[in-house]
């Protein structure tokens, strides 16, 4: 188990052109799902020269659509929930998710 879970499963692809197409690579093609259990979104950030600041984002989600035959047309999009951040202080959270940081009223989500 990794950090994808296949969503479906898709046959393999074709050679593209003359290229030869590894099979092993091929036999991935596919949609998979970022598997939560699995994976999580942290940052440290240094405070005041002094510390480091870790926290995390609880909440995400995310898919990979694999093209193993042209991987230049592969895709991949995670949502992570900005209003899930947590340091494991509240106030400094609370303050995270406010107007002076990330604003999580306006951007209620990171895309990528």
């Amino acid at each position: 188990m990794g950090l994808f879970t296949r969503r479906q499963n898709n046959s393999p692809a074709a050679a593209v052109g003359t290229l030869e197409v590894d099979p092993a690579l091929a036999a991935l093609t596919g949609d998979y799902v970022i598997d939560p259990s699995h994976s999580s979104i942290g940052f440290t950030v240094r405070h005041a020269m002094v510390t480091n600041v870790r926290g995390a984002f609880a909440e995400h989600e995310g898919t990979l659509h694999l093209d193993g035959a042209d991987p230049s047309r592969s895709t991949a999009a995670i949502d992570v929930t900005i209003a899930s951040v947590s340091t494991g202080i509240a106030d400094r959270d609370a303050h995270l998710r406010g107007g002076d940081f990330f604003d999580a009223d306006a951007f209620p989500l990171m895309r990528f």
